[in-house]
């Protein structure tokens, strides 16, 4: 897709560990080239699509949005 350099689903390494995000969590991690190739993503039909299908699977989603400092 247009301005994504990296797209990256994780786990924890560490599932079990008191502070750790726990096995029935994954987190993806994406990096853009900037915010309007983001922005343009998340408005794009096909991620519409995505979040109507997969919000049965999802019972808690916390998006954040980071910067190189």
């Amino acid at each position: 897709e247009e301005g994504c350099i990296d797209y990256r689903p994780l786990t924890d390494l560490a599932p079990d560990a008191e502070n750790g995000f726990g096995r029935d969590t994954v987190v993806i991690v994406e990096k853009w080239r900037d915010e309007i190739c983001l922005k343009n993503h998340a408005a794009a039909p096909h991620m519409k699509r995505y979040a109507e299908n997969a919000k049965v699977f999802i019972q808690k989603r916390d998006v954040r949005i980071l910067k190189d400092i």
